[in-house]
């Protein structure tokens, strides 16, 4: 998905899916193709899931998650046979990362490979890109349209006969969301 590199040889920076293309056509200039994507990683971040795996081992667990989300497995095998895991309200990266630390291991997406496996030492060099030379532009981005400053739950108590409101925020002080908390960081941009 992405290339980069100097002196003419190109190297891979990584590997992932294409989410997004956003073509601009501005009078006068070059269309300029812009292309979006993320590593295979994201397939472990769609959704909150709550389940329940019972005679199991980590790695089998692990196993099975990578499959779901269309990875291959590349992990170790672990020892103990766990009689229940519980999954609880949890993505599958938070998931996989928690069991993950019990045991001292890592969790990691290359390509399209889940490895759960023992902590790795990073003897590879990194890859350094130098502005104006490798990296001719960059651009970042900031999301807060989905933040929400508080949350209203309506119920019924069948013993009281009553309706009952619950509502929940943040817990950071300063209660403020989205671009509100951002301007201050960022400027309001007025």
């Amino acid at each position: 998905m992405g290339y980069g590199g100097s002196g003419g040889k190109l190297q891979k920076l990584m590997m992932g899916q294409i989410t997004g293309l956003e073509p601009e056509f501005a009078h006068g200039e070059i269309p300029l193709l812009t292309v979006r994507g993320y590593d295979y990683s994201h397939r472990l971040l769609r959704g909150y899931n709550t389940r329940s795996f019972t005679k199991k081992k980590d790695s089998d667990i692990a196993r099975d998650i990578a499959k779901k989300a269309g990875l291959k497995y590349g992990g170790v095998t672990t020892k103990l046979v766990l009689d229940y895991v519980l999954q609880h309200n949890q993505t599958d990266m938070e998931f996989l990362q928690t069991r993950a630390q019990r045991l001292g291991y890592e969790v990691v997406v290359q390509d399209k490979t889940l490895y759960f496996r023992p902590h790795q030492e990073k003897s590879k060099s990194v890859l350094t890109l130098v502005q104006r030379k490798d990296l001719l532009s960059f651009s970042s981005r900031l999301t807060s349209l989905t933040q929400v400053g508080q949350v209203e739950v309506r119920g019924w108590n069948p013993k009281d006969k009553k309706a009952f409101i619950g509502r929940a925020s943040p817990g950071f002080s300063n209660n403020k969301s989205g671009a509100k908390a951002v301007d201050p960081a960022l400027g309001s941009g007025k």
